[in-house]
């Protein structure tokens, strides 16, 4: 296990909480079945409010390689029903549950220019939720997508903004934004 996710498990349990860390790529679906299993088997129950299955680099359209695109599809939506389409057998099978998948900003109506793998990707995570709530309402199941925006972190600023092709793109990308800033993560 690695030692951020050692660590991050230590405080939670340190808090008073019951938590399972189990390395997973939710990419395969035998890795996540042994995931959802040690869940039930740990919790009595499948629990898993959010999830965050996703990763992806900026490139420009004719940069990304049909295997960087196939990579990113992958993991940001196939992996997000992978893990959602598990859990939430078990939560319509008792009757209640709540899931909530993490999207980008992007992944709605303005598309997502420095990200097209993910945005399509995630747009089609907004398109299964949407799906699966009108399934899954009736049955006592919630699911939501959640997009917080673009949060303020080196890695979006060293990862998204330093490769846009255009100058000072932080000040342009906040144009959108209400509050005409990037969000504070404020738990950090």
């Amino acid at each position: 296990m690695p030692t951020t996710f050692a660590a991050t498990a230590g405080d939670i349990e340190a808090s008073g909480r019951r938590c399972l860390a189990q390395v997973t790529n939710v990419r395969k679906p035998e890795e996540v079945d042994a995931l959802v299993g040690a869940a039930i088997a740990k919790f009595r129950q499948d629990r898993f409010p959010d999830q965050q299955c996703g990763g992806q680099f900026p490139a420009r359209p004719f940069d990304i390689s049909d295997n960087g695109w196939r990579s990113v599809v992958d993991l940001n939506l196939n992996g997000t029903w992978n893990v959602t389409s598990r859990v939430g057998k078990h939560m319509v099978e008792r009757g209640y549950g709540a899931i909530v998948s993490i999207v980008h900003i992007y992944s709605f109506d303005r598309g997502a220019p420095p990200f097209i793998h993910s945005g399509a990707a995630r747009a089609g995570v907004v398109s299964m939720t949407r799906s699966l709530a009108y399934y899954w309402a009736r049955k006592g199941v919630t699911i939501n997508a959640l997009a917080p925006g673009t949060i303020a972190t080196a890695g979006v600023r060293e990862e998204e903004f330093a490769h846009s092709d255009i100058e000072n793109y932080e000040a342009v990308a906040v144009t959108d934004i209400p509050a005409h800033r990037l969000g504070r993560n404020v738990g950090a």
